[in-house]
């Protein structure tokens, strides 16, 4: 065992010496400040969000009994309702109060529905689907994603699941040139303010397209409804290709979007975030026009203005922290900045605090720009641009971009959606590689794993110990059949073996006791998860705790040596106390003794941004989960050794964290042993 432990030492020595080579060797990548504000802490940023929330929640005008209730922005209190049910449902407060005291938002949130619906044009009594009062587009867009957010369980009966239904159709039908020979030129595929007749030429925007696309994304989403690939995001597609392009000959503006094709008109952060977005939502995440784009954003990067324009400040930031998130990723910089960072240290600076001071606390966003919505709608929308990009934010959406060091097979890279049902939330959701263990070859994991958090994990009497469905709304590509590294056989029927993988003792292992299924036309994976269950475990491989919460990296996928090929596994309780914690680090997982314990999550992102993007890491990576596994096992077991790895990773997470700090002091390092060899010497 003395050997295993120094084999041990010797290893995490080896990480620190060659990741801080590697990393020094790639310094001019590292992610800083461009902004000049100092860095918020986690807490200054939660405590923000629930600022903002408690402002929501202070100023709701209630209609009364059964009438509803909404947020009076006056230049649409329709927009400014949908807007803030959708961020205190995307910020996880559609849930019973935790503790005496708290503010119960089910009420503000159940009326604000009530609110929406009185707009809906029902074509039974002549409307055409739509759900609006001024402004057709941008409102009928919010009210479906408000919608949808709202019955995620879909629990609320056929009429409502029509009413979506119709607003999509509503939305579809009154696209620019939609069913149109030969279309519109440059407006074809686009939204303005008004729905257009089929065949008109009535112009198009991209700030109205934005929003028609949310609502058509969370509508076509709920109903099960492709969305890549279809007529209206082809055409879509057709609208942002030549917005875009047409700056190509533009050295200065080459990947920027503009308030529509043919005009720099609005030419800005605005209408580029809107454009990310716009095509993260139709499955083109991976399309060439992203990295132009970012590429125009980090030439003109800021966060306390608008690059290239003035006004609708914060529109852009809604639009660029959603466009971002949804392309890139929230682990990824723009260039070297970290921009997740940069938006938080924006928005915390940023917010004004309500005086007198009220209790709880409460904040709120305005700008009084011309084009900014008001007080209501635009605290709404930070609190979801938070959610969005901050991963520590609980919501019941989490996106997850594809990683540039993943090794997730080509035709399935793309966007992942996780998404719960209020009142569960997540945070703390990555992505990993499937490198991160062994695997048998005849195990696939078409779309990588997953890091995940879940969060208010009842039983119906409100007690700990709960039982929950994850959906993982994963890239079309997973679901092709023509894809030999999908979920699905050259017939189109699920392939056999479907199960939910851990890692346990270094190696994927399928789960027999985890209920999974494949949703085929919504290309979705379901994965139903208990608090405490045997796929809740703590880092020394042991049962996790009723606590409410489920933390369980895993991956879907499916092994081929398996006999009996079904959609869902058998619910047996069988748990193997065997099984090594679910982290990518082994040896730091169990000095530190989680998954997600900060310096642990450090290591993990250092592996993927630094190690797994160039081969002499690659390598290294692959040697260290060969021969890790069993020493971390070990470590894990003895309080002594777990102390004594911790001391002896802490010069490689110094390294990562102050770079430069340590460039300095093994240079003073390196004079000082060249100066007492000199002397020995003489």
């Amino acid at each position: 065992m003395k050997k295993l432990i120094l084999k041990g030492v010797i290893i995490c020595s080896a990480v620190a010496v060659i990741g801080l080579l590697l990393f020094f060797n790639h310094f001019n990548k590292t992610a800083v400040s461009a902004i000049g504000l100092t860095p918020v802490t986690d807490q200054q940023v939660a405590d923000a969000v629930a600022g903002g929330q408690t402002y929501l929640f202070n100023n709701f005008t209630d209609q009364g009994a059964g009438l509803g209730g909404y947020w009076n922005d006056s230049s649409s209190p329709l927009a400014a309702t949908a807007s803030a049910v959708a961020a205190l449902i995307e910020t996880g407060m559609y849930k019973a109060p935790v503790n005496p005291g708290d503010l119960d938002y089910r009420p503000l949130i159940d009326k604000g529905i009530i609110y929406i619906k009185s707009f809906y044009k029902d074509p039974a009594t002549g409307g055409d689907g739509g759900i609006y009062n001024y402004s057709w587009t941008y409102e009928n867009g919010l009210s479906l994603v408000a919608l949808c957010l709202y019955d995620g369980a879909h629990t609320q009966g056929a009429a409502y699941s029509q009413m979506i239904q119709n607003a999509v159709n509503s939305l579809i039908a009154g696209q620019a040139a939609n069913g149109a020979a030969g279309g519109c030129d440059s407006y074809d595929g686009g939204w303005t303010y008004s729905a257009q007749t089929p065949g008109s030429c009535g112009g198009a925007d991209l700030s109205n397209t934005q929003f028609a696309t949310m609502g058509l994304y969370y509508g076509s989403r709920y109903l099960g409804q492709d969305i890549k690939g279809s007529a209206w995001a082809t055409a879509l597609l057709g609208f942002l290709t030549r917005d875009q392009s047409q700056f190509d000959g533009d050295a200065a503006n080459v990947g920027a979007f503009s308030y529509y094709p043919g005009t720099t008109s609005f030419l800005a952060g605005t209408m580029t975030g809107g454009g990310l977005w716009s095509l993260a939502m139709i499955g083109e995440d991976q399309n060439p026009m992203v990295a132009k784009a970012v590429t125009w954003f980090n030439n003109h990067y800021m966060w306390n203005g608008v690059p290239g324009d003035s006004g609708a400040y914060y529109y852009f930031v809604f639009a660029m922290s959603k466009g971002l998130t949804g392309t890139i990723g929230s682990g990824a910089t723009v260039g070297t900045n970290a921009w997740v960072q940069d938006l938080k240290d924006t928005l915390v600076t940023n917010k004004t605090d309500v005086t007198p001071a009220t209790i709880p606390a409460s904040n709120y966003w305005y700008s009084g720009a011309g084009l900014d919505p008001q007080q209501f709608t635009t605290t709404a929308w930070m609190l979801m641009s938070l959610a969005f990009a901050d991963i520590n934010i609980e919501g019941t959406q989490k996106f997850l971009a594809e990683d540039p060091a993943s090794d997730t097979p080509d035709l399935n890279k793309g966007l992942v959606t996780l998404e719960s049902t209020a009142p569960v939330t997540i945070n703390a959701a990555m992505r990993g590689n499937i490198a991160r263990a062994a695997k048998a070859k005849e195990i696939t994991l078409p779309v990588g794993s997953f890091d995940f958090t879940l969060n208010n994990v009842k039983k119906p009497d409100g007690s700990n110990g709960g039982t929950t469905v994850l959906s993982i709304k994963v890239p079309d590509g997973a679901f092709d059949k023509n894809n030999p590294d999908g979920f699905l056989d050259n017939n189109g029927v699920l392939k056999k073996g479907l199960k939910w993988f851990k890692i346990e003792g270094g190696s994927w292992n399928g789960q027999a006791n985890i209920l999974i299924e494949a949703d085929i036309p919504t290309k979705t994976i379901k994965v139903t998860l208990t608090d405490g269950g045997p796929e809740d475990r703590l880092p020394d491989g042991s049962q996790g705790p009723v606590d409410g919460k489920v933390v369980d990296p895993g991956a879907p996928g499916f092994d081929s040596g398996e006999a009996a090929a079904t959609s869902t596994t058998s619910t047996t309780s069988a748990d193997n106390k065997n099984a090594f914690p679910q982290a990518s680090c082994f040896i730091a997982t169990a000095a530190f003794g989680s998954a997600m314990a900060p310096d642990v999550v450090l290591l993990q992102q250092f592996r993927d941004h630094w190690l797994l993007t160039n081969a002499p890491g690659r390598a290294f990576v692959n040697f260290y989960y060969r021969v890790s596994p069993p020493m971390a096992a070990y470590i894990a077991g003895h309080e002594g050794l777990r102390t004594a790895t911790r001391v002896a990773l802490t010069p490689m997470i110094f390294g990562i964290k102050h770079p430069l700090a340590t460039v300095v002091m093994m240079f003073f390092l390196i004079l000082a042993a060249a100066a007492v060899y000199r002397r020995r010497k003489a």
